[in-house]
């Protein structure tokens, strides 16, 4: 989960690796937060025209200290892992693979499943 401002969002990947989505509580004063719902303007990405072959398993969002937040998908045959940024958790732009097979891992080939 990320925390943005004020609220818990969860991030997950939907339609057989098509797009992330978020959900978020239905209920913040709720301590156990068991309800949760998916916003309307989900999904909040899609996959990039530039990938082939998987996307999904998003990881939580993080805020670096230039203030962008980051969020990592596995993806592609040949990518491994996508990057993508956004200044406000909700308009993402694709910023590329993050990680490319055999990069790290000699014979290290395709997608990095579940990259968190």
């Amino acid at each position: 989960a990320t925390t943005g401002e004020d609220t818990p969002i969860l991030s997950y990947s939907v339609a057989c690796g098509d797009a992330v989505a978020y959900a978020v509580p239905a209920n913040l004063s709720d301590p156990k937060l068991v309800e949760w719902t998916r916003p309307e303007y989900n999904p909040v990405i899609k996959v990039p025209a530039a990938v082939t072959g998987g996307f999904r398993d998003p990881t939580s969002a993080w805020q670096g200290a230039d203030k962008v937040w980051r969020l990592i998908t596995a993806c592609g045959d040949g990518e491994g892992t996508c990057q993508f940024k956004s200044p406000d958790l909700l308009n993402w732009t694709y910023a590329g693979a993050f990680h490319k097979p055999g990069t790290i891992y000699p014979k290290g080939e395709g997608i990095w499943e579940c990259p968190d």
